[in-house]
């Protein structure tokens, strides 16, 4: 696996970035499927930790990429505005400075790429819950089983509760 990090980051390496989307949306299918994973407790709950760990690896390295792509529009913003400011001799207010450079191209790709990186940290949150959720199963399952439940599969049943067509 790539270390996107030291490539975006570290390097500066903006090329990177779409190769990062792609990839951690295809991690996102294998991630659900592990939050779903079915059978035995034992071997579940000793699995859960590693999972676990890997998965809010990947999220810490997403938050990082973000905020770096953050960082970045701050700075893009400010030489834009200086820019603006020095081409611009017209008093205006901050607000319609402010409302001008947000229009412009580069920084409009910058937010639609912040907003992009910043749903597929969003879609790793809920993994990271559905991950705790199960840990927390299995602990209760567990402690059932240890006051004499000894019958019991762990099982996953999705509802959809969206309207019919």
């Amino acid at each position: 696996m790539k270390n996107y990090f030291n490539e975006i980051v570290i390097n500066d390496n903006m090329n990177s970035i779409n190769e990062m989307i792609d990839y951690y949306n295809g991690e996102l299918e294998f991630a659900r499927k592990e939050i779903n994973k079915t059978g035995n407790i034992e071997k579940i709950s000793m699995e859960l930790p590693g999972i676990i760990e890997y998965r809010f690896n990947q999220l810490q390295t997403i938050e990082s990429v973000l905020e770096y792509l953050n960082i970045k529009r701050k700075y893009l913003f400010s030489k834009k505005y200086k820019e603006f400011v020095e081409k611009n001799s017209k008093l205006l207010k901050i607000k319609d400075i402010e409302y001008f450079i947000n229009c412009d191209t580069e920084i409009m790709e910058m937010d639609m790429l912040i907003n992009i990186v910043s749903n597929i940290r969003n879609r790793y949150l809920g993994i990271m819950k559905g991950l705790e959720n199960k840990a927390f199963q299995l602990n209760n399952i567990t402690k059932l089983k240890c006051q004499g439940l000894e019958d019991s599969y762990v099982g996953f049943s999705y509802v959809d509760y969206r309207e019919p067509k």
